[in-house]
């Protein structure tokens, strides 16, 4: 069982994590936000600063944070509900909203079970919802680097920070994809992939990073420059993501909607 006061402590020391990874997955969220429908959003996991406090043109936003000091950061906000629960102890709570958007950012390598997790993702979507899903890719360069200096003897591999983090699972975007479809079969929905990416080329680890950041061996526009750019080598980014739309199986034969890759 996670100790999510533990996690709380600890999410909010890495200085590198805050100054730098979070407003970029942030970025890279609202850009997603407002390429889809989004009156009614569900952010599971707010962190220190819900997406809500940055979003516009949404009409309801509903957060759930398991975290007391996070969810109470994110009370307050105009037109948001705060469920201070874990996702799988509020579902009838939640069941009479119609979501049209849905952010996991950051959040599924941390479940103990990812499987059951997304199936209660899933159950919370209508055949229009959208949902915007990233994780850590385990083929990050600095993953690979590790392991050619052997280091690791594979990139999926926890690492003393994943453990430190209560973190379960080191995703690559294949298995993610994988996982994404085998939880939606499994209680007849079909996950449309509505596009694929990844973003952020991380070369070193996070404590690494913030170090070269300290001495000024590097500096905060070599961090952010490879952002803008098309990264279309997952193998180089630091996290894959994917856009996900359910919908009710119509048989084996039924046809996928067309995948587009949008150009990051």
């Amino acid at each position: 069982m996670r100790d999510i006061e533990d996690y709380t402590d600890q999410y909010k020391t890495d200085t590198f994590e805050m100054e730098y990874k979070v407003p970029i997955r942030r970025n890279h969220l609202l850009q997603d936000l407002q390429r889809y429908p989004h009156d009614c959003v569900l952010e599971i996991g707010c962190g220190l600063e819900s997406i809500f406090q940055f979003a516009t043109g949404f009409k309801k936003g509903i957060v759930v944070e398991p975290s007391e000091e996070f969810a109470c950061r994110a009370e307050g906000l105009e037109n948001i509900v705060v469920v201070h629960a874990k996702l799988e102890d509020c579902v009838p709570v939640l069941k009479g909203n119609s979501f049209s958007f849905i952010v996991l950012s950051c959040l599924l390598h941390e479940m103990e079970n990812p499987f059951s997790f997304l199936r209660v993702v899933h159950s919370l979507c209508n055949d229009e919802t959208v949902v915007h899903i990233d994780v850590p890719n385990a083929n990050s360069f600095h993953r690979l680097l590790g392991l050619e200096m052997q280091i690791c003897k594979d990139t999926h591999e926890l690492t003393e920070r994943n453990l430190c983090m209560q973190q379960h699972t080191v995703f690559d975007a294949k298995s993610l994809e994988k996982l994404i479809c085998e939880t939606a079969r499994i209680d007849g929905k079909e996950a449309d992939i509505c596009s694929r990416g990844s973003f952020f080329v991380k070369p070193f680890t996070n404590s690494q990073m913030a170090a070269c950041l300290a001495s000024g061996a590097i500096s905060p526009e070599v961090i952010e420059g490879p952002f803008p750019e098309p990264v279309h080598e997952a193998v180089l980014s630091h996290r894959p993501d994917i856009l996900v739309r359910n919908r009710r199986e119509q048989g084996p034969c039924c046809p996928r909607s067309p995948v587009r890759i949008p150009q990051r």
